[in-house]
């Protein structure tokens, strides 16, 4: 119980080459000290593996990778921004979601 006080919120954005999932000791250790975590499961291609609402699975692009150890640098760049340019999108879309717990009565 928290006496009706408003709980701190936490939007968590796993590491490139990661998901959610690995970073559960992380998230459940912040929500048992009493932060509302918002865990975003990113679709850029970056994680290992994630699965989509829909049921079907999103695999990490190697594609970026082997740009890097081919040594198109100018590509691979390219393409990490892309990633990373999505990746902020979905941060900041669960961002705003959790702005309106804050509305909520």
């Amino acid at each position: 119980d928290n006496g009706g006080a408003k709980l701190p919120i936490v939007v968590y954005s796993h590491g490139l080459g990661g998901n959610a999932e690995m970073y559960t000791f992380q998230t459940l250790s912040l929500a048992a000290s009493g932060y509302i975590v918002i865990a975003v499961e990113h679709m850029d291609g970056s994680a290992v593996i994630v699965r989509r609402t829909d049921g079907s699975l999103c695999y990490r692009n190697k594609e970026i990778a082997q740009l890097w150890m081919d040594g198109n640098l100018e590509k691979y760049v390219n393409g990490r921004r892309k990633m990373t340019e999505h990746r902020s999108a979905e941060f900041l879309s669960a961002a705003i979601w959790a702005k309106t717990l804050d509305t909520q009565k």
